[in-house]
């Protein structure tokens, strides 16, 4: 706090200054008028912070003063009043607050006074010459008393400096013997201190591991006060005596004392650990030394606390808040370096401070909407996956398996990834704090974000303490699950086709508003850009709407060496669009889209072609597995059976083959499943359930029917889903043909009516009348308005992927988008031109 202090007192001089400088540069100014104005400006700091001390100036004037003051001092001499007149607010203090007849004090008094009246006078005489007195200020400050022996290190090094850039600069020998004194008195100090200074070279050359994380901080603070101060050098070199010189002194002056601050620390503090655990960061280090920035921080914490553990982000409240607000410190101190654009345009840098200033409380911020989104992540990917935890939990419950049983089963197969996490957490809460699973159960469903979730598990627990019908609840249960599971499906379909009509309408407007303002526009390059930028955000957006609506789904397509085919095939398009020059425009685009809508979506097309195939012959399989266990065959021994003696199709019967082969080796169905696996979710996810209900006891008629039902059930709602989307899918080919066939009328429009303008201007200046023509739709605008078509249709079909198929993945339909759009662009286009333009050239 002393140092913050002592910096508010230093700012107070650099105004005081400001208000005063004029006096300062006169030559007529008497030097006692010079004295009594130091003193009221010093008066002035005392004011806003009169808690200085003396010894609270070792970072601020010792350090500060680093070797970069001269060079400052060179370009902007006004730089040194501001390491001055601080002195002189410390003087005042030390008189009005230490007795006097301490001799340590009242050579503290005489030399602040000393220092910061001989700068001052300097000043007003030869400004360069004040800098040997400052680099003397800490020797004199360490004959007073009041400057601890380890910053002889840096007087010595600074006066070496401050004499060599004397000699450098060509200036009098004269300026140079206070300079020379300094350094020869160090050096005799330095002498008596010997063994102090080589205890501190121990811990430079080789630093204990326990700090490194705390120099690590320092080496970035240095770093970024060091941008500050030489941006605020160049913003005084650049506008010497105007006000915005000044305000490239003043971020000089900052980055010159937070450079030294923290070369200071470096190089002589040992700080302290709070927490070992968090000491291998050096953002936590950081706050760890400060009381008061580990004060600011736990409050951060405590706000942010419980939406991490709601949330259920495992990484420790601390470090994470930690990274975000020193993030947010390290904007914060490097804004003023923004305002070295002054150079360029004044207005721009008070502009870009603005946004550092706002980029920080951005990132302050950022954590609590991270955090926010994640918690409605999980709810949404919890409620997604509930109905088959529920179907699992019904399916063993009657084995005298409980829920959390069924949940921890889950764990490492992939297969409910949410569930298996949350299913962590009970687990850790039995394991390490040593909770029943029932109360472990609930304490995680009351601190969860899905209300479903939390209804579902507290009903299950409640129940189960009132010796109830478990089984019975979740039947039912299982059955709404099943309804809100059918009924999310329809309403998905119902907005996805809301979605798709304002597509089509909103694209064809932007279309034709498009073709039609080009004519206005003389400059190309702004047609681009809005070509190019128009349609990006709007995708972007309908994407999240979609994404936000979509059920989840848990398909599995693994990324394979085939994968490679679409960047060769993309490498070959882009080479041929380089050799034959056909530039940037539409048809590289759609000829790209072309090539990697079919190298990656045939692909895609056969492993979901193999996935469906599995799925179609899913249920008869359900059917005739419950049909076995009717008479008494277990669901092992019935695989066994229909792999010998029924056929579904060639897909599915492969998959049976091979479970059929490990269950002959004695493998447990669990395990058979678990190495056999298939590209359908669905799959996957049922034979798993088969292999538990084996595990079990082989389970009941009644289990095995309620599992078949749930299944034909979600595939019919899920056929009725595809039904409904056909209209979106056929919207998504119909657009492209709307948008070039637009776009081709538009242009044959345009041919006639520039013909027809030469012929009225012609008349017209024949005439001599001046005509300007304000319509005029040129080549480029006409190709630039095709380019906006072709990408609207490209993401219009990309929309239709996501919102039919659940991914972006299915690009086949792309590549018959692009196709379409080819064929328009080069085949149909010329021939709707030459239509429109004999419609309109022969009417009367």
């Amino acid at each position: 706090m002393r140092f913050v202090l002592a910096v508010l007192a230093w700012l107070a001089s650099i105004a005081g200054l400001w208000l005063l400088e004029p006096v300062y540069a006169d030559p007529s100014t008497a030097p006692l008028q010079l004295v009594l104005l130091a003193v009221l400006d010093a008066v002035a700091a005392i004011v806003l912070a009169p808690m200085i001390a003396a010894h609270t100036l070792r970072s601020p004037v010792c350090l500060a003063t680093v070797p970069l003051a001269p060079l400052a001092a060179a370009v902007e001499p006004r730089i040194l009043p501001m390491l001055a007149l601080p002195l002189g607010s410390a003087t005042l203090w030390l008189l009005s607050h230490v007795k006097l007849e301490n001799p340590r004090r009242l050579a503290a008094v005489s030399v602040s006074a000393l220092a910061s009246l001989s700068i001052v006078l300097g000043i007003h005489d030869t400004p360069v010459a004040a800098i040997p007195a400052t680099a003397s200020i800490p020797l004199l400050f360490y004959l007073s008393g009041t400057v601890s022996s380890t910053v002889l290190l840096v007087a010595l090094s600074y006066s070496a400096v401050a004499s060599t850039t004397l000699w450098l600069l060509n200036l009098p020998w004269a300026t140079l013997q206070p300079a020379m004194v300094s350094l020869a008195t160090g050096f005799v100090l330095a002498r008596r201190a010997a063994s102090d200074i080589k205890a501190r070279r121990e811990i430079l050359g080789r630093p204990p591991s326990e700090l490194y994380p705390f120099i690590t901080s320092y080496l970035v603070m240095t770093a970024i006060f060091i941008v500050v101060a030489f941006a605020g050098l160049i913003l005084a070199g650049s506008y010497p005596g105007e006000p915005i010189g000044f305000t490239g002194a003043f971020v000089f002056s900052y980055g010159l004392v937070g450079t030294g601050y923290y070369i200071y620390k470096l190089l002589f503090i040992r700080p302290e650990l709070r927490f070992k655990p968090l000491k291998s960061r050096w953002y936590t280090a950081w706050f760890m030394e400060r009381a008061w920035a580990y004060r600011l921080l736990e409050s951060y914490v405590e706000r942010l606390r419980r939406l991490m553990e709601r949330a259920a982000h495992p990484e420790n409240p601390i470090i994470y808040a930690a990274r975000y607000m020193m993030l947010s410190i390290i904007l914060l101190a490097a804004a003023p370096a923004a305002s070295a654009l002054a150079v360029i345009d004044t207005a721009g840098a008070a502009i870009a401070v603005l946004l550092v200033v706002a980029l920080a409380g951005i990132v302050l911020s950022s954590p609590f909407i991270a955090m926010r989104g994640k918690l409605a992540e999980r709810r949404r990917n919890v409620d997604d996956e509930l109905p088959w935890l529920t179907l699992l939990a019904a399916t063993l419950q009657p084995a005298g398996i409980p829920l959390y049983e069924s949940m921890r089963r889950l764990i490492g197969r992939g297969l409910l990834p949410e569930m298996e996490r949350e299913a962590r957490f009970v687990e850790k809460s039995i394991m390490v704090m040593g909770r029943d699973w029932i109360t472990a159960l609930e304490e995680v469903a009351r601190n969860h974000p899905s209300m479903t979730f939390k209804d579902f598990v507290l009903g299950y627990t409640s129940i189960l303490r009132t010796g109830g019908d478990v089984t019975g609840y979740l039947e039912s249960r299982l059955r709404e699950m099943l309804e809100w599971l059918s009924f999310r499906l329809r309403q998905y379909a119902a907005a996805a086709m809301g979605i798709g009509e304002i597509l089509t309408i909103l694209f064809t407007v932007f279309v034709s508003i498009f073709a039609l303002a080009g004519g206005f526009i003389e400059n190309t390059a702004m047609l681009q850009a809005v070509a190019y930028l128009g349609i990006p955000p709007i995708f972007t957006v309908m994407y999240s709407m979609i994404n936000a609506i979509q059920p989840r789904t848990l398909k599995t397509y693994k990324i394979t060496v085939g994968h490679l085919i679409p960047a060769i095939g993309i490498l070959l398009a882009t080479v041929y669009i380089h050799v034959h020059g056909a530039g940037m425009g539409w048809y590289s685009l759609a000829l790209v889209m072309l090539v990697l809508g079919l190298t990656y979506g045939i692909q895609y097309h056969f492993k979901m072609r193999v996935a469906r195939r599995h799925e179609e012959a899913l249920e008869d399989f359900l059917r005739d597995v419950t049909e076995m266990r009717k008479i008494g065959l277990p669901p092992a021994r019935a695989i066994l059976a229909l792999a010998k003696s029924r056929g579904y199709n060639t897909e599915f019967d492969k998959v049976l083959a091979r479970l059929a082969s490990q269950l002959r080796l004695n493998v447990p169905l669990v395990e058979a499943v678990m190495r056999t696996q298939s590209p359908s979710w669905l799959v996957n996810m049922t034979l798993f359930i088969l292999g538990e209900i084996e595990a079990t006891g082989g389970g009941t008629v009644k289990t095995l029917e309620q599992l078949t039902q749930f299944i034909s059930s979600y595939n019919m709602a899920l056929r009725e889903m595809r039904s409904r989307l056909r209209a979106y899918e056929l919207l998504a080919i119909i657009t492209p043909i709307l948008l070039g066939g637009l776009v081709s009328m538009s242009a044959g429009m345009a041919r006639v009516f520039a013909e027809q303008n030469k012929v009225l201007a012609a008349s017209a200046r024949s005439a001599g009348i001046g005509v300007t023509t304000i319509f005029n739709v040129t080549p480029e605008s006409v190709e630039v308005a095709r380019l906006l078509a072709v990408e609207a249709s490209l993401a219009f079909a990309a929309l239709a992927a996501k919102t039919s198929e659940f991914s972006l993945k299915a690009t086949l339909r792309i590549a018959l988008v692009a196709a379409i759009v080819i064929s328009m662009n080069l085949y149909i286009d010329p021939i709707l031109q030459d239509v429109v333009s004999s419609m309109f050239s022969t009417a009367p």
